[in-house]
């Protein structure tokens, strides 16, 4: 928290949480610390980083957009969500008092969500996976599916991949190419899961 006071030294945090793939359960060696940071005096979000942590800072009612699927945030933005909701009683570092009735609110009203969800996972993936390539990052979309398939049998959200976690992490860390059917195909799940 002191990264983020020493750069924005008029603001207090308000919500300061971890995200991205130490959050998630999917880090490695190299993996770097993600945050979220919503501060006050500041308008918008923006994006820092320094050799250790990457932080996106939001004024507070940009993240509520955000964390709620407001259309006039984007995709890039919004696809991790449910991550970041599923993983709030582990992730966050510090909430101010008056922030903490909408994490918990957030928490047991998530399923709220699911079907704008749904569709930002479809459009995020479906613009980049368009333009051929097989990127580090398309990994998050064989975690999605899983994330949903374990949902669907089980009723209730996890972020636990079980055993298909190291399959997983073979894409993030190796090489990609004999992954690109199942990349398509879960592409195509969540594109007619967003039609219905």
């Amino acid at each position: 928290m002191d990264w983020i006071k020493s750069i924005f030294p008029e603001s207090n945090v308000l919500l300061l949480y971890r995200c991205g793939s130490k959050a998630f359960g999917t880090d490695n060696e190299n993996s770097d610390n993600d945050y979220i940071a919503v501060i006050d005096n500041f308008k918008g979000m923006t994006y820092i980083k320094d050799e250790d942590n990457e932080c996106f800072v939001y004024d507070l009612e940009t993240w509520k957009k955000k964390i709620t699927f407001d259309d006039s945030i984007s995709e890039y933005h919004e696809v991790f969500n449910f991550d970041e909701i599923l993983t709030f009683d582990t992730a966050v570092i510090y909430a101010d008092d008056a922030i903490k009735p909408l994490l918990e609110k957030l928490k047991k009203n998530y399923l709220n969500y699911y079907d704008k969800w749904v569709k930002r996972v479809a459009d995020y993936f479906d613009f980049f996976i368009g333009m051929g390539g097989l990127n580090k990052n398309f990994y998050h979309l064989l975690r999605f599916r899983t994330i949903v398939g374990n949902y669907t049998k089980s009723g209730s959200f996890s972020l636990d991949l079980g055993d298909r976690k190291a399959h997983i992490l073979d894409y993030k860390n190796g090489n990609r190419e004999p992954f690109r059917k199942e990349i398509n195909e879960a592409l195509k799940y969540f594109k007619k899961e967003a039609s219905l």
